[in-house]
């Protein structure tokens, strides 16, 4: 339950100077010097789909969390 908490309030953050752009990093779990690292980038988003699949995590607003982490 805790990663989808985590995701949601991630998803809630924006960047940006007009603060409109969602922080995908904090969504995936990373800092964006981690972008130029794509297997650590596959890695993680793995692993969040793996913990949210609502086919497998039956708490409330899995399904969100993990439409957060395919869209980032």
């Amino acid at each position: 339950m805790q990663a989808i908490v985590d995701v949601l309030e991630s998803a809630s953050l924006r960047l940006g100077p007009t603060k409109s752009h969602p922080d995908h990093y904090s969504v995936l779990q990373l800092k964006p010097s981690d972008a130029s690292n794509r297997d650590l980038v596959r890695q993680q988003f793995k692993k969040l789909v793996r913990l949210l699949d609502p086919n497998k995590n039956k708490f409330p607003f899995a399904d969100e969390a993990l439409m957060r982490v395919r869209e980032a």
